[in-house]
């Protein structure tokens, strides 16, 4: 299979296995958060071991329950976040720590 294709499986899996625990309202509004920070995919600090954020319902998730179900105050919470992943340098200790984990 094509990598797009099996990214796609993946992430249509996640959908689904995040529905599961949300009610409709709540997915509606994860599904809001997911279109209001698609453009975050491209920034520095969006991603996690090349895997980016924004794609992930799971993650979303979080955010969107710290901010009580508000897609907005949670988009804003996460462009935070990833501005600071950036400025902290989240990716690059990341990465060393993966490439020589602690024993």
């Amino acid at each position: 299979e094509r990598r797009a294709e099996v990214f796609d499986k993946d992430a249509d899996a996640e959908w689904e296995m995040v529905a599961a625990v949300c009610d409709r309202q709540e997915l509606a509004a994860l599904r809001h958060l997911a279109d209001q920070v698609a453009d975050c995919r491209d920034e520095p600090g969006a991603r996690f071991c090349a895997e980016v954020l924004s794609d992930h319902p799971a993650t979303l998730l979080r955010f969107l329950r710290a901010r009580e179900g508000s897609a907005g105050d949670a988009a804003e919470m996460f462009r935070t976040f990833v501005k600071w992943r950036w400025s902290s340098s989240v990716e690059e200790v990341s990465e060393m720590w993966l490439a020589d984990p602690p024993v």
